[in-house]
């Protein structure tokens, strides 16, 4: 609303490549496997609603005077891939 109408926050939720099937490739990386237990890897024990109206994604003035009326878009991450890519062209 108001002067944050036009404006938007786009969280990404970390997560980290995952790498070889049943046993990691990388001492850093988790194996895919190994990634699909838990929440990086898997959606199966996320709850139904989510509140994210906390912090800075607040919507509460007080709590956030910048940004509390900015739309908010929460970009989840469960597949050990990455948020990458490539365009040639503008958009």
């Amino acid at each position: 609303t108001g002067s944050g109408v036009n404006k938007f926050h786009v969280f990404f939720r970390g997560g980290g490549w995952c790498t070889g099937i049943t046993e990691s490739q990388a001492q850093c990386m988790e194996s895919c496997y190994d990634r699909s237990q838990n929440t990086f890897g898997s959606s199966t024990t996320y709850p139904k609603v989510l509140d994210f109206d906390d912090g800075y994604l607040s919507t509460d003035p007080t709590v956030n005077p910048l940004t509390y009326n900015w739309n908010s878009i929460w970009v989840t991450y469960c597949d050990g891939a990455s948020y990458s890519g490539n365009n040639d062209t503008t958009v």
